[in-house]
């Protein structure tokens, strides 16, 4: 390898290394986003779904009376 070919070859792995660095932090950034999403939206069917509703009281009553006996 002459001496032309050495600089330009560091300088593409340099670049190909820092957009692999860029692809791992937007992966990262996209799977946050998405657990933020996705949590957002259980929460948001959770509290609009009146079956959903009515069984959280029943649990939570079932949770008291089981708590009152021992």
């Amino acid at each position: 390898m002459n001496a032309y070919n050495v600089r330009p070859t560091a300088l593409l792995a340099r670049t190909v290394e820092e957009a692999a660095d860029d692809l791992e932090f937007q992966r990262e950034l996209h799977a946050n986003e998405l657990e933020v999403l996705t949590k957002r939206v259980q929460a948001r069917a959770d509290s609009s779904s009146p079956y959903l509703a009515a069984l959280r009281r029943r649990s939570a009553t079932l949770v008291r009376a089981l708590q009152a006996l021992g």
